[in-house]
């Protein structure tokens, strides 16, 4: 039997192999969506996996993180910080310091005066951001107000550039920060057509009016050219530059005596956002041919579906269970034997498939959140247990909750 219990730590198997060359981190109790809180940041060098007491292994998508000073270094006074813009102060005064919480490096805005207009605080040049229409973008920062009120109505902006700087098109969308860290997410398509070359994006604060006097602290701001935001992708303190995370690549080698005439594969997830294309695999079995030959657990927008695959095709039992949102912890358990397949998962959902055959499979290695040659799933993979027996139907309905 193989048990990997990330929730516990005990997962840190010396058979565990992560392929992400880059640095990475963890934003801890983060679910995925928008204006939903966060605790402390958790920073990982890189090959080594993303394991988090309580939360699980945290496996995603490779992203670039396009703004140059997600860290807000350089802010000192009425200076923002490098690459940072005051673009409209809407009468009032602005003051910034640098610093760090829990990992979560920070800019402490400071607004006082009288506002007369709108006011905007862009996070990159108008024209550093290449852009085209029809690209998904997402914008996403960590929000608290340290004191006071936040005037008028914040938003989290991007315009749509042309390569002169001028403003093709712009959308809002409105955050509310509070007096608890949360992160906002602003997803959109591209859509001013031809002469879009770039993209903006900013805090917009709209309609502020009459006295202000109140400190917005801004975490690790992120410009994604993705339909999803994910986990912050940060420049070496020192040395701003648009950063990029590769994809994390887990993988556990299989031992050779490990029978796979009859086995079972129990696993608990917890979801990140839904793929914006494709199925990516959440778990997976792999022979040495990758995707010709799998027996997987993968993810997508219609749900989630156990598979065996044999040959490029499929060999037994596609079965899907309804997906569920972001942040939501789901449980599985499957069972794969020669014409006797079954998949269970949580809420008393169950199938069956006595058609097709799935054992004897020569599987060399665990894989997860990705599968060789595929995409990368985005998530929290909590508990993964693999044992050579074909547990029975109501083991398998127990065992998934």
């Amino acid at each position: 039997m193989i048990t990997l219990d990330f929730l516990s730590g005990l997962g840190a198997d010396p058979r565990l192999v992560t392929a992400r060359a880059s640095r990475a981190w963890a934003p801890t109790g983060w679910s995925f969506t928008d204006g939903a809180g966060f605790g402390p940041l958790i920073g990982f060098g890189p090959r080594t996996a993303r394991l988090v007491r309580g939360e699980g292994l945290l496996v995603e998508p490779a992203s670039t993180n396009h703004l140059r000073n997600p860290r807000g270094e350089g802010a000192s006074g009425a200076t923002p910080p490098t690459h940072w813009a005051v673009g409209a102060s809407g009468g009032m005064s602005w003051s910034f310091t640098h610093g760090t919480e829990q990992g979560w490096p920070y800019v402490d805005v400071t607004l006082s005066g009288t506002a007369v207009g709108d006011a905007r605080l862009d996070f990159e040049g108008f024209t550093q951001i290449p852009a085209l229409t029809g690209q998904d973008w997402t914008l996403s920062a960590g929000l608290r107000v340290i004191s006071g009120a936040v005037p008028g109505d914040p938003k989290l902006g991007m315009f749509e550039r042309a390569s002169t700087g001028s403003t093709v098109t712009s959308a809002l969308q409105s955050v509310t920060p509070d007096a608890t860290r949360r992160r906002f997410v602003f997803s959109r398509t591209f859509e001013g057509g031809a002469n879009v070359a770039a993209a903006h994006p900013c805090l917009y604060i709209d309609n502020p009016a009459g006295a202000v006097a109140c400190v917005l602290r801004i975490y690790a701001p992120q410009m994604e050219r993705a339909a999803r935001a994910s986990s912050p992708v940060l420049p070496p303190a020192g040395a701003p530059g648009a950063a990029t995370r590769d994809a994390d690549g887990v993988d556990l080698a299989l031992p050779p005596d490990f029978d796979f005439q009859s086995f079972s594969l129990i696993s608990e997830v917890a979801l990140g956002p839904a793929p914006a294309a494709g199925t990516p695999f959440m778990i997976a079995l792999e022979t040495a041919a990758g995707t010709s030959d799998y027996t997987a657990l993968y993810d997508g927008a219609s749900g989630l579906t156990q598979r065996v695959n044999a040959g490029g095709s499929a060999a037994g039992l596609a079965s899907v269970a309804p997906r569920g949102a972001a942040g939501a912890i789901r449980r599985f358990a499957m069972r794969c034997a020669p014409d006797d397949m079954a998949f269970a998962w949580d809420g008393g959902g169950f199938s069956a498939d006595s058609s097709g055959g799935s054992g004897g499979a020569a599987y060399v290695r665990l894989s997860l959140g990705d599968v060789q040659g595929g995409s990368q799933w985005p998530g929290r993979i909590r508990q993964v247990r693999l044992t050579p027996d074909a547990l029975d139907d109501a083991a398998l309905q127990r065992l998934a909750g």
